[in-house]
């Protein structure tokens, strides 16, 4: 940690990793219960004793919030390698997927073409052996990619008090659209200014569009906010959902969280 500022009850610092934390996929986390990969060979906890009344602290990087933490829980330490949202999890995201085609391009030349080499692939043809030797020079320029992916950068750390609630007395509401998934753009997205906003109250920050679209099913709704801000500030905005949900912040997408079986969402990173 190095250039590190206070003011206004927040600090601020520079990060710079020798190395990215390892990435432990979502589907594979049940295991650390068992076994001890975060403590002995993945350990990378923030702990910070707060001297402020404040009962929360918000944590940041480069700009973007990671997450709001109790005191408490900074006391204890956060395990920053499973912070999914913060910039090195999502390299490690991305050099782990690189990392398995790469294996499976390695496999499909070493082992499919190199040894087992079936029927299906013809090996017989004249082009065949220039086609293993250009599918074992991918996999190999693959894995010496893998270095770049892995270098981690420096990041600008800021903990700091949250600032007070800037109340949502309304917002803007769509008509229905069908959905078919995320990646299918609505008028709201192409163009807004063509759509029959409605103007609709909340009651207590909440808004609920299955009782005002009654008997409504498999489509999508938008609600539009406009904020003015007299100075750059970063504000944290809280969301619930029942199924899906995409946000888009200043004409550009955000992030989506996805239903699936039991509730579990699918979250997709936020955009640069």
């Amino acid at each position: 940690m190095t250039n590190v500022t206070s003011a206004d009850g927040s600090v601020e610092f520079d990060l710079q990793l020798p190395f990215l934390p390892f990435y432990v996929p979502k589907e594979a986390r049940r295991a650390l219960e068992l076994v001890p990969l975060q403590d002995d060979l993945n350990r990378f906890r923030l702990r910070a004793k707060a001297g402020t009344a404040a009962d929360r602290l918000v944590l940041s990087v480069d700009g973007r919030t990671l997450g709001t933490f109790e005191k408490a829980e900074l006391e204890r330490g956060i395990d920053f390698a499973l912070l999914d949202n913060a910039p090195w999890a999502q390299a490690g995201r991305t050099l782990w997927d690189a990392a398995q085609l790469r294996w499976k391009k390695h496999f499909e030349a070493w082992r499919q073409m190199g040894l087992e080499r079936p029927a299906t692939m013809m090996p017989g043809l004249a082009s065949f052996e220039p086609h293993a030797r250009a599918q074992r020079a991918y996999a190999d320029e693959m894995g010496r990619s893998l270095g770049e992916l892995a270098r981690p950068r420096p990041y600008r750390m800021r903990l700091g008090v949250p600032g007070g609630a800037v109340p949502i007395p309304s917002v803007e509401l769509s008509p229905l659209y069908p959905f078919e998934s995320f990646d299918t753009p609505q008028a709201p997205e192409k163009d807004p200014a063509s759509v029959a906003w409605t103007r609709v109250p909340l009651e207590d920050g909440q808004l609920d569009i299955g009782a005002r679209f009654a008997g409504a099913t498999n489509v999508v709704a938008y609600a539009r906010v406009t904020l003015e801000a007299d100075r750059a500030t970063l504000l944290h905005l809280s969301l619930g959902r029942d199924d899906g949900l995409a946000v888009f912040a200043g004409g550009g997408f955000a992030l989506a969280v996805e239903a699936q079986v039991r509730g579990l969402g699918t979250v997709r990173p936020v955009a640069p």
